[in-house]
């Protein structure tokens, strides 16, 4: 079976088939590694000071990692309801079920294709 598609752009078809497989919860990763980036990036400016600022270095970087708490609880609990939802939605109508489990297999299909390199 040859797509054209598929063999031609193989990494966007991968992202999207998982996607749907994963639900919701895949957002997680790319949020939570931009916000590990944004502490740290905020963290390394405040070197700028070149210490002149009061405090120690492990006192900085706690209290970036406080300030951003809320942020990154809010969105755990955000999509934490919105993956109740998805599943709840998958259990109760089972065409969905059979897409979802159709995305995953593609997906490890294609990911099986990059690896082997087609």
């Amino acid at each position: 079976m040859y797509s054209p598609t598929v063999h031609a752009h193989p990494h966007p078809v991968h992202i999207i088939c998982w996607s749907i497989f994963f639900g919701p919860i895949i957002i997680l990763l790319p949020a939570l590694l931009l916000l590990e980036i944004v502490i740290l990036v905020l963290f390394n400016l405040s070197f700028i000071t070149h210490g002149m600022l009061p405090g120690s270095l492990e006192d900085k970087y706690d209290s970036l990692k406080d300030y951003f708490m809320d942020s990154r609880e809010s969105l755990f609990a955000s999509v934490e309801s919105y993956t109740a939802i998805f599943n709840k939605w998958t259990v109760d109508y089972p065409p969905l079920l059979v897409a979802r489990l159709a995305a995953g297999a593609m997906g490890l299909f294609v990911l099986f294709g990059i690896w082997s390199g087609w």
